[in-house]
């Protein structure tokens, strides 16, 4: 409802990660951030169907819902 409030921020949080993984780059904690990375691109796969609506599974849909307060 309020998450305009929120926008502001994002371009300054955006710079200071990529910072920061800049720094983890360029101090041989490689590894670090391709770990960072991977995980990223996995948690984009995971939720995209359910952010654009696809339609899946019953068992797929239940992945989301881990907490039982969020059913």
């Amino acid at each position: 409802m309020f998450i305009y409030h929120y926008f502001p921020s994002v371009p300054f949080m955006i710079i200071l990660l990529s910072w920061l993984l800049f720094q983890l780059w360029e101090s041989n904690h490689k590894r670090l951030v391709v770990v960072y990375f991977v995980l990223v691109v996995a948690g984009f796969v995971l939720y995209y169907p359910h952010w654009v609506g696809i339609a899946m599974p019953v068992w797929w849909d239940k992945i989301y819902y881990f907490l039982p307060t969020w059913r």
